[in-house]
């Protein structure tokens, strides 16, 4: 494995067919997490993000193919990501250190619309006693102990900027105190993955 994450030189996003939200195909606080209490985070009391993700238009599959070629016939899923501090809660909220789900694929191409608030960063994490990459299983699904995790990078992607990430790799995002929204496209294959870092990262 080479790479992590890597910005990319691509063209910005232009939402050529409207972003119009269809039925929502994830909305939820955490699973065990439905009273949202606060925990102790980089020393704050941080609360958990609510999540939503949307379907979009189909027609994007064809757009980013035009955008990135060799993403053709390997994209797995294309969506609208929202991630929020719906409560508003003062010192901010996170998403739990996870891995994404089976069926998005195990790397993420994309395009950070808003940030969430100021330097609001996403982690990558090694769990004890387990590889750093994971089998493909949703962790998701249960609450991953921040005790068992050593921090193995971490970055802070801006608004309006490209960004290819693995997410079969524990990893979180915090400290949102508003909105992040991202238009995100997975797959699952990794030497595609290290073309596009090798061919348009920055």
């Amino acid at each position: 494995m080479k790479s992590i994450y890597q910005r990319l030189n691509l063209p910005n996003f232009k939402p050529v067919f409207g972003l119009t939200k269809r039925a929502s195909l994830v909305n939820r606080w955490p699973p065990g997490e439905l009273d949202n209490s606060p925990e102790l985070y980089d020393d704050k009391h941080l609360c958990y993000a609510r999540y939503a993700r949307y379907a979009i238009d189909l027609r994007y599959h064809a757009y980013v193919e035009t955008l990135v070629p060799e993403l053709t016939g390997a994209i797995r899923d294309i969506g609208l990501q929202h991630i929020f501090n719906e409560i508003k809660w003062p010192q901010g909220t996170l998403m739990q250190p996870h891995t994404d789900g089976v069926d998005r694929g195990r790397h993420c191409l994309q395009f950070l619309m808003e940030t969430g608030g100021e330097n609001v960063t996403t982690a990558w994490w090694q769990e004890k006693n387990f590889p750093l990459v994971r089998a493909p299983r949703n962790l998701s699904d249960r609450v991953i102990s921040k005790d068992d995790l050593t921090k193995v990078t971490e970055v802070i992607l801006t608004k309006n900027t490209w960004t290819i990430f693995r997410t079969d790799i524990i990893h979180d995002v915090k400290i949102i105190q508003t909105s992040r929204i991202a238009f995100t496209v997975g797959f699952s294959d990794d030497a595609i993955f290290e073309t596009i870092v090798n061919k348009y990262g920055m």
